[in-house]
């Protein structure tokens, strides 16, 4: 079965300053790794209807329509997901726990486990119940394909339904790990900004979330003929169950530590003059012509020199 994790915030989000919880000079952020994995149902669901047309006795469909589903079901249920989590979650728990200069490390642990125990049961299900109201609906185009044709009589006059069939792909979702930090970041009394990290935890608390049950759209469509009532509507294409199973086993991510990306976050006057002069450009070095290079100086002797000096010698010993 197909596994991922997903950071939530992201590391994006925690690079911004705005995703911090401010309180004065001091700065707290919760990051939670959630384990997804997904699985494939094997019953088949008649879904909401494509199109609906009355025809009369003896006519025959002679016509295939195939329906080209778009990927963004999947892909809003995990943006609702993650806004979700941050904020019922993360946020929630940032205004609840105290982050002043004399909460100790353990208690800010404890306070962490036992808010974050305390809120990813039936409220944060509920929670994402309602928020998914909003992503249950599906978009998808019609062609028709004329290579394979269906034929159905049609003996009396009746109404005939082609509607979607879907699949059930369950997302099992997972708290495999949070962690948390603390930091005080201001300017000092001659106006350089200093950064002081004064608490950073993690939790080890593993817990079974929710499932989610996507109803993902096959290309082929199926025809239905009288009155047609669909299992699944479109209220129902993502339904939110509890999860009250074991998490499996499993091995966490590598992630870069939520401190080391504070630091990035909050930085220094001294880290970021460091990295002003690491960046700045050198002057490029001009290139050195042939004709420019002077040769040094020769310090061979030649005959001529010698006899110059030995001419200089036997005068100085004559004057003397």
């Amino acid at each position: 079965m197909p596994t991922t994790f997903c950071v939530v915030p992201s590391e994006e989000a925690v690079n911004s300053r705005r995703s911090w919880r401010k309180r004065g000079h001091t700065y707290m952020m919760i990051r939670s790794v959630l384990m997804i994995i997904q699985s494939v149902g094997r019953d088949s669901k008649n879904g909401p209807a494509v199109s609906i047309i009355t025809l009369p006795r003896g006519s025959e469909i002679t016509t295939e329509i195939r329906v080209k589903t778009s990927l963004k079901t999947a892909e809003e249920v995990s943006r609702t997901l993650e806004s979700t989590v941050t904020t019922k979650v993360h946020s929630e728990i940032m205004t609840t726990v105290k982050s002043g200069t004399k909460v100790t490390a353990a208690a800010l642990e404890s306070t962490l486990q036992s808010e974050l125990q305390s809120r990813l049961g039936v409220e944060l299900t509920d929670t994402l119940r309602d928020a998914m109201t909003y992503t249950r609906r599906v978009d998808y185009e019609m062609s028709t394909e004329v290579n394979t044709a269906i034929r159905v009589p049609i003996v009396e006059d009746t109404q005939v339904v082609r509607h979607l069939v879907l699949r059930p792909v369950n997302w099992d979702v997972y708290l495999v790990g949070s962690d948390a930090v603390v930091l005080k970041w201001h300017r000092n009394l001659t106006g350089r900004r200093v950064r002081k990290i004064t608490r950073s935890v993690a939790s080890g608390l593993a817990k079974a979330l929710f499932r989610l049950k996507i109803y993902e759209p096959q290309t082929e469509t199926s025809i239905h003929l009288g009155e047609y009532v669909p299992e699944v509507d479109d209220a129902a294409l993502v339904e939110v169950e509890e999860l009250t199973c074991e998490v499996p086993r499993h091995t966490l991510p590598s992630l870069a530590p939520l401190s080391a990306l504070a630091r990035r976050t909050f930085p220094t006057t001294a880290e970021t003059a460091k990295s002003l002069v690491a960046t700045r450009k050198k002057p490029a070095k001009r290139p050195v012509r042939d004709d420019d290079v002077t040769p040094p100086p020769s310090d061979t002797i030649t005959p001529s020199s010698m006899a110059r000096l030995i001419r200089k010698v036997k005068t100085i010993r004559a004057g003397s």
